[in-house]
């Protein structure tokens, strides 16, 4: 046995592979030639067969990349993943766990370990947190699906639209694009992102506000009542008050907007309608405003405060420019509102608790029955709990 025992430990030294006879192992004692006996031979294929399949295992182990539950090739500890949409940002591997925040489509962080259950870990403003795999992208995966072949030509932003450096949020604006402005497309997109050109360069825009038809411009004469000129104002017959946040229009029909008189403001009517919008004089210049929001009664003092009304308001996110052409910041005290102007800052309270926060406007919006303002998550966090989705409140205009 002690011939056998050696043996053995000589075909298991080499490195590499592992090999054995698989022939009835011979040995001489006391100078007869004898043979092994089955039991043993079977041992000995049972310590082959185990010992290959674990060098075998090895090699694999070795060989293989990891992957993440879908597939994909995951990303090692010390590199990046990238959103491919919007994706909460959570304390721990799951939606049980709180949400920190929100990675947006185009930003990334740095992956600290392997992937589990779906989910991977990443750093967070210096803390450990979790993304769902599913919703982010690795290095490798953005570097194949970079820059690749689109339409050419001519295009027509369909917003205000930031132009950026890079095909990304995190890439720095050069220029905000007017509404209707035309561009011209290099034929290079990078996932929702196209290039065009601008000045001397290049520039990045998000794909989805571009529109490959020219809009349309109008060609019907303009009424003479449209065109009179600030300095030649029509007489008034009266005084009217605004009931609501009023849209002033160049004209009786159509989108030409001219800015906003906030609720329980005082016009001067001309006493001409058409179209179910009234002639009013505001602030020296000849607008049309919308009939039946206009009142005979002035307002009483308790309900004329700039604003003062009692809505629900949500709370929103988004991966796009404003309305306004500002960059989204889902944690800057702003709000979405259908008609004040940009720039216009609010009181808002929150009439549960009292809580209170000012805000600036500097998007449109919301589009639901009984909303009259959309805050940033920032704003929202600041007066109510975002589980609740939305708070009644009231608000002020403040400047």
């Amino acid at each position: 046995m002690g011939r056998i025992a050696q043996h053995f430990l000589l075909e298991t030294s080499a490195i590499g592979f592992l090999t054995f006879h698989t022939a009835p192992v011979q040995f001489h004692e006391k100078g007869r030639k004898m043979t092994a006996s089955p039991r043993l031979g079977r041992t000995l294929r049972l310590l082959r067969d185990s010992t290959a399949g674990l060098a075998l295992t090895a090699l694999l182990t070795v060989a293989m990349p990891a992957v993440f539950p879908d597939g994909r090739a995951e990303a090692a500890a010390g590199n990046s993943i990238t959103a491919k949409v919007a994706v909460n940002i959570r304390s721990g591997p799951g939606t049980d766990h709180s949400r920190l925040g929100v990675l947006y489509r185009g930003e990334f962080l740095t992956v600290r370990g392997s992937a589990s259950n779906g989910w991977v870990p990443v750093t967070w403003r210096g803390e450990k947190a979790w993304v769902a795999a599913a919703y982010v992208a690795t290095a490798q995966e953005v570097r194949e699906s970079a820059s690749r072949p689109g339409a050419s030509g001519s295009a027509w932003t369909t917003t205000r639209l930031n132009a950026r450096s890079a095909p990304r949020l995190t890439g720095s604006i050069q220029t905000v694009l007017s509404k209707s402005t035309q561009v011209t497309l290099t034929g290079q997109v990078s996932g929702q992102w196209s290039q065009i050109t601008w000045g001397d360069g290049t520039a990045w825009v998000a794909s989805r506000y571009l529109s490959s038809t020219e809009p349309t411009q109008s060609t019907s004469p303009t009424p003479s009542h449209e065109s009179v000129s600030p300095t030649t104002t029509p007489e008034t017959i009266g005084s009217r008050w605004a009931t609501s946040d009023l849209n002033l229009w160049t004209g009786t029909s159509g989108n030409r907007f001219a800015g906003m008189a906030p609720k329980g403001s005082e016009v001067k009517v001309t006493g001409t309608v058409l179209g179910g919008r009234a002639q009013v004089v505001w602030q020296g210049a000849v607008r049309w405003v919308t009939a039946r929001y206009l009142s005979e009664t002035a307002p009483t003092a308790s309900s004329s405060g700039g604003g003062g009304e009692t809505c629900q308001a949500s709370f929103y996110s988004d991966d796009s420019a404003t309305a306004s052409g500002e960059s989204f910041d889902q944690w800057a005290m702003k709000a979405a509102h259908k008609s004040l102007p940009f720039g216009t800052k609010l009181r808002v309270m929150n009439l549960s608790n009292g809580k209170t926060v000012d805000v600036t406007v500097n998007d449109r919006g919301p589009y639901v029955s009984g909303r009259c303002l959309d805050l940033t998550t920032g704003a929202f966090k600041a007066i109510a709990d975002t589980r609740q989705g939305v708070a009644k409140i009231s608000y002020q205009i403040i400047s």
